[in-house]
């Protein structure tokens, strides 16, 4: 066990004004939830903004809706290599999980599999592309893949919360977007979840589903206000150690589970989100400085057995992970290993393609090499604001040793 300064590999720091805005929020939820909301109408310029409790919880009410719209369809197209709240979403809402292929070298679909996808679709409601630890995917591309009209495309801009690529903001290149404000995202609120749509009939279709959602409880109130203190607290590096040091917490996996909770977002968070458009350019500038220096470091060291997917990608990425492929399974996890001993914050993504999770069993068909590839071979960066030049310097010794 690792003691004194250890890195998480994902952070959006949470202060204690954070925590007061969010405490005054409470008593005032109405108004808070409200001031939030018209803020992001105007930010975004979008017509539709629903606010719920998790990244899950508003992809739940985006599949929902479109469901209600189109009855018949119930296949949602998903990449094999992808975060698992996204097939738990689509399981929870009551649909199948389709799954295509991944492109190696860039994390995005497999364009040729998922043309072979949608020509085969007939039950297929929607295609679902994320902006994997902050890689631009490239929807604009897949919408013209898209041949009909019923089959939507839903933007999984989970992780790039604020960011645009050549002046359009993500998360509204598709019909219907959603953003998690969920820890270690672009900025959190502890917990939390965002729709963005300017498409009539969605927005009201979403509207409709989340006019069903309870609120917090007094109880799950109290619990969200102790684990803000509790992120706040024991994200800094200087305490990470202690949750880190605890293996039934779970700091940095990633889990399955169709039984999440839903419910609409709190005046505890929309409280906690005042300021939320300086703390996210503050992060975000933050973040992409640190990429920029791997990019650089990555240029510069001739790594052979290390890939950056940042300096292949077509545009400059806002990373919230920095995503490096190892030349074999081994190597991955022998990096892995060495960092978790020297506090550095490197680590796994998603342990298993989506095809080979237990709770998917039955539900899922077909084979998808360069998705297990993925899952065995990459490893992320932390590129967080908490994330120092000394930092680097002591992972860059690492990758250079390893990786040469």
């Amino acid at each position: 066990m690792k003691l004194g300064r250890v890195l998480p590999p994902a952070a959006a720091p949470i202060g204690a004004k954070d925590i007061m805005s969010g405490i005054a929020g409470m008593v005032g939820a109405g108004s808070e939830l409200q001031r939030f909301e018209n803020e992001l109408k105007q930010t975004f310029k979008v017509k539709y903004c629903f606010l719920v409790s998790s990244g899950k919880t508003a992809l739940y009410c985006i599949l929902k809706a479109l469901h209600d719209l189109h009855p018949d369809k119930d296949e949602v197209l998903i990449p094999a290599f992808n975060c698992y709240c996204v097939a738990s979403a689509v399981i929870r809402a009551g649909l199948r999980v389709r799954l295509c292929d991944v492109d190696e070298n860039t994390l995005e679909f497999d364009l040729a599999a998922l043309k072979l996808e949608l020509d085969n679709g007939k039950k297929l409601l929607c295609v679902v592309p994320p902006h994997l630890f902050g890689l631009h995917a490239q929807v604009q591309r897949v919408k013209s893949l898209v041949r009909d009209l019923l089959v939507a495309v839903v933007e999984d801009a989970a992780q790039v919360m604020g960011c645009s690529d050549k002046g359009t903001r993500l998360g509204l290149q598709g019909d219907v977007g959603f953003f998690s404000l969920g820890r270690g995202k672009a900025f959190s609120t502890c917990e939390g979840g965002i729709v963005v749509t300017n498409d009539d009939a969605i927005g009201t279709g979403v509207e409709r589903v989340v006019r069903t959602l309870p609120k917090y409880s007094a109880p799950e109130l109290a619990a969200l206000l102790f684990k803000a203190c509790v992120i706040a607290v024991f994200s800094r590096p200087s305490l990470f150690w202690i949750p880190k040091s605890l293996p039934f917490l779970g700091l940095g996996g990633t889990y399955f589970d169709a039984h999440f909770p839903l419910r609409t977002l709190s005046g505890f968070q929309a409280g906690m989100s005042r300021g939320w458009e300086k703390r996210l350019e503050r992060f975000r500038n933050r973040r992409n400085e640190n990429s920029s220096k791997w990019v650089s470091f990555f240029n510069e060291a001739g790594l052979s057995r290390c890939y950056s997917f940042a300096n292949h990608a077509e545009s400059a990425p806002d990373l919230l992970r920095f995503p490096v492929r190892m030349a074999s399974a081994e190597l991955c996890a022998k990096t892995i290993s060495e960092s978790d001993g020297a506090g550095l914050g490197v680590t796994i993504t998603y342990p298993l393609p989506l095809h080979e999770l237990p709770e998917l069993a039955g539900r899922v068909s077909g084979k998808f090499p360069v998705a297990k590839e993925c899952a065995a071979r990459i490893l992320t960066l932390p590129v967080h604001p908490y994330v120092t030049e000394k930092d680097m310097g002591r992972i860059g010794l690492l990758l250079r040793r390893i990786g040469a």
